[in-house]
């Protein structure tokens, strides 16, 4: 997995920006007080900011002034390789690819918010995002389902599943492939999926 792009928005000097990196060596070249230390620090935040360790800390004076919503988002696109599996439930190995959880780009997007409306910012008031082109068909994005949920679905769905009984039910991941494989995933739409919003999806 390597890093492909940065998205900052309304964080410090920047109202909205995007820095594009590419497979070598890349350098960051600007006049003083122009904003290179921002990015590598935004990324910092990104990485580490929720750790106890990191030496860069998010405060509410952070947010741009021209800022009407007081939220910063800091983002990142990370490039994957077409063979890379993850597991994201357990035991049962899974590609994001599969998963619908790459941006149009291919990519797999996640963008950080934090509020600043409040004097300090506390661990609840940053949300964390996969931004993907999901199957509209989906009211609700599989990957943030409980299994029990799923499970509903797949009975739903089980006349048009020809190896239902041989699905193994203990498994989401195994649950989800046979519901996209039976669903209309053609039509896609972006759609920010919230990655505590299920064991899954914050594994990714």
């Amino acid at each position: 997995m390597k890093l492909k792009k940065i998205i900052l928005e309304n964080f410090r000097g920047y109202n909205k920006a995007e820095i594009n990196f590419d497979d070598n060596m890349n350098v960051i070249i600007g006049r003083n007080d122009i904003g290179k230390s921002t990015i590598l620090e935004a990324l910092e935040l990104f990485i580490n900011g929720e750790d106890r360790d990191c030496q860069i800390k998010i405060d509410p004076d952070d947010c741009n002034i021209l800022s009407e919503n007081k939220k910063i988002i800091i983002g990142a696109c990370f490039k994957i390789r077409k063979d890379e599996q993850i597991v994201i439930d357990s035991t049962n190995p899974t590609n994001l690819s599969e998963e619908y959880l790459l941006n149009s780009e291919g990519l797999l997007e996640i963008h950080k918010v934090y509020d600043c409306s409040k004097q300090k910012i506390n661990k609840t008031d940053i949300k964390t995002y996969i931004i993907a082109n999901y199957p509209s068909v989906f009211e609700k994005p599989l990957v943030t389902m409980k299994i029990t949920e799923l499970k509903k679905k797949l009975d739903e769905l089980k006349d048009s599943i020809d190896n239902y009984n041989s699905i193994d039910k203990t498994k989401s991941a195994e649950i989800r492939k046979a519901i996209y494989k039976v669903s209309d995933v053609q039509d896609k739409v972006l759609t920010y999926i919230d990655i505590n919003a299920s064991d899954d999806t914050k594994n990714v």
